[in-house]
């Protein structure tokens, strides 16, 4: 018992913290996995008896001394089990508790230097023998009354407490000091102490979510209390987990700059896309210009020449044929640029196309203000010749036959120039290509019996 007291005391003062937190470092390793096992099973059966090895292997901590304990954990009771192993590693424990029972396992040496704390366990019916019976566990004295909170009010006995929220521990009895001991599965434990009766100590839950664990205090009279299975909930907030640093050395201050500057590249890729869009959208529902060459202008002159060009407009229905006419007065216009004969006629150029079948019934291509000659359209008959509306010829004359315009005609001679000038607009046209060079219509100068 004075062993024990004295192992017992060191617990809340003794044992070398892990580098970076507050959990103890391990001294040496243990378990009782029979070898037939290649993957742990943590079920054993009531009154099964186990045997506990450890050795000291890699690790870190301080060298134990023996004697060593072992400090039993169950979800059946509110308080430990302290069993007592000698001086060896090696131990063979019988599993005194019921079915349906979850227990683990935690291991110190007199010191307080701990071998860390083993996976829960959880105890099945034993079904070889008609009577199971076993040593029971010895128990320790009377339960403490601890004082036990979380933020939603006293805490479970299962409870689950978010990760990063305080678990706040008071004593009402026993005596001083206390030593409270967080001991998570397959992890080593950590101790606090309080000094006081009365006095609070906050511990916050700094393990992940679903993690589990005990939680016990013990007075310096060996009164003891627990509870568990916990779990770590995972509503709490992740900063405590961290630590300041992750994995890898990245500190979170460099973590949040990243992401709040990846947050703005997305505010910015989602603007430009959204401009993007909308300018497309916008060029898709612009009118579109009739004439195929951007660069025109109104009556069919390109910018900086003065040479009339010839668009074809694919809206119009096929077969239609654009044919080019003369204007009065074309040649009393000075040319702006040198030119030929011929593209001096060409000049002031108007494009009139007749409809039929329901279509508008003119089509006019010319320049503002410009005079426009408009030609009848042509019919084919029934018996496959042409035919016009209207078969006087309103084309001017060109500035070549005006001389001979002031000569007198009979009327024998203005019919006969009727006549010629009908049968020429109703020369057939070719539909097929356009020809090489446009030529401008001239009316046929009048003959009568004075000019025979």
């Amino acid at each position: 018992m004075v062993k024990l007291s004295l192992c017992l005391a060191w617990l809340g003062l003794a044992g070398t913290a892990l580098a970076g937190s507050n959990y103890m470092e391990q001294s040496w390793f243990y378990d009782w996995v029979p070898p037939s096992q290649a993957v742990p099973v943590p079920v054993t059966t009531q009154c099964e008896t186990i045997n506990i090895s450890g050795d000291r292997g890699s690790a870190t901590g301080p060298n134990p001394v023996a004697p060593y304990y072992l400090q039993v954990y169950t979800s059946a009771f509110v308080f430990p089990f302290v069993i007592s192993i000698g001086d060896s590693l090696s131990y063979d424990w019988t599993v005194p508790f019921g079915p349906g029972t979850l227990y683990q396992i935690c291991a110190f040496d007199k010191n307080g230097a701990t071998g860390g704390c083993q996976r829960q366990y959880t105890v099945i019916a034993n079904n070889s023998a008609s009577e199971v019976t076993c040593q029971n566990a010895t128990f320790p004295l009377g339960p403490l009354d601890i004082d036990a909170q979380v933020s939603a009010g006293p805490l479970g006995q299962y409870a689950w407490v978010d990760q990063c929220t305080d678990i706040a521990i008071t004593p009402k009895n026993g005596t001083a000091p206390y030593t409270v001991t967080i001991a998570p599965a397959a992890h080593p434990p950590r101790n606090i102490t309080i000094a006081e009766k009365g006095q609070t100590a906050n511990w916050t839950v700094d393990l992940s979510w679903s993690s589990s664990f005990f939680i016990s205090v013990v007075d310096a009279d060996f009164n003891y209390w627990s509870y568990g299975p916990l779990h770590s909930g995972g509503g709490g907030p992740t900063d405590c987990l961290a630590q300041g640093v992750l994995t890898g050395g990245v500190s979170t201050s460099v973590v949040a700059g990243a992401s709040v500057g990846a947050l703005c590249g997305g505010i910015l890729c989602g603007i430009l896309a959204t401009w993007l869009f909308f300018r497309s959208r916008s060029k898709q529902r612009s009118p579109k210009r009739p004439f195929a060459d951007s660069e025109s202008i109104d009556g069919g002159y390109q910018r900086g020449s003065h040479t009339p060009i010839l668009h074809s407009n694919t809206n119009l229905p096929s077969p239609y044929d654009i044919e080019p006419f003369q204007m009065p007065g074309e040649n009393a216009r000075p040319p702006l640029t040198p030119m030929s004969e011929a593209n001096r006629r060409s000049q002031q150029q108007v494009y009139v196309v007749h409809h039929d079948g329901g279509h508008a019934p003119v089509t006019v291509y010319t320049d503002t203000g410009t005079e426009v000659v408009e030609l009848p359209p042509r019919y084919i008959n029934g018996d496959g010749s042409r035919s016009s509306r209207n078969t006087q010829s309103t084309a001017p004359l060109s500035q070549s036959d005006q001389s001979q315009s002031d000569t007198p005609t009979t009327a024998s001679g203005r019919e006969d120039a009727r006549t010629v000038t009908t049968d020429f607009l109703h020369q057939p046209r070719q539909t097929s290509a356009m020809p090489s060079k446009l030529q401008p219509l001239r009316r046929q100068p009048m003959t009568g019996p004075e000019n025979s």
